[in-house]
């Protein structure tokens, strides 16, 4: 569980998707596009991230320690080089152009701009493949990979669902919250992923050559 909480809260760093959300709620109708958007972007996490772990499952052979070792070994010396080349680039504003939701989508619009959304957000996507690994090579059973696996798309999808749930909750809040959040993460987001990257590559070499060497 430890180790895929950076992956996912990495991968919930999104702007984008708050924005987009902020948007869907103020139009007619806005709570139930939302919530459809929300489902919309779960599903497909949950599909990409469900069919990583199978397939993962079915080729690699988790038994074997010094696999588990070698595939943790690999795995950090790839996140300590991506943080290391996303510290070189600078925040570049990855997420790109924001999309506009058109307005009054309905709840079928809702559902397919969260899906459409979730399927082009690459950071989020790309992340789920080393958590996926993690929790293949962990040696846990079938329902402790399903949970894992969920948590996992819950909590890199919280940009689609969480102003939902402020929306329900706090009505009158939710802009400032939204946009404090944002703004939050348009400040500090890249730092926070170097660092996160950094550390967790770190973490995940350091004990997959302590494997490999059988110390």
């Amino acid at each position: 569980m430890l180790l895929i909480l950076p992956f996912a809260f990495v991968g919930s760093l999104s702007p984008m998707m708050l924005t987009e959300q902020t948007l869907i709620l103020t139009t007619a109708h806005g709570k139930r596009a939302a919530t459809a958007y929300a489902f919309g972007a779960i599903l497909v996490l949950l599909a990409v991230a469900s069919a990583l772990v199978l397939l993962g499952r079915s080729i690699d052979l988790p038994n074997d320690p010094s696999l588990s070792a070698w595939v943790e070994l690999a795995l950090g010396i790839a996140l300590i080089a991506a943080a290391a080349i996303l510290h070189h680039r600078g925040d570049r504003s990855s997420e790109g152009k924001e999309r506009k939701a058109p307005p009054n989508i309905g709840i079928g619009g809702g559902l397919l701009f969260g899906a459409f959304s979730m399927a082009t957000n690459y950071k989020a996507l790309a992340l789920m493949l080393p958590a996926a690994k993690v929790i293949v090579t962990s040696g846990v059973d079938l329902p402790e990979r399903m949970v894992l696996t969920v948590v996992l798309v819950l909590i890199t999808s919280i940009p689609a669902w969480l102003p939902v749930i402020l929306e329900v909750i706090l009505p009158g809040s939710m802009d400032r919250i939204i946009g404090a959040i944002k703004h939050f993460l348009e400040r500090f987001g890249h730092r926070i992923l170097v660092a996160l990257l950094a550390l967790l590559g770190a973490f995940l070499t350091v004990r997959g050559a302590i494997l490999v060497a059988g110390l």
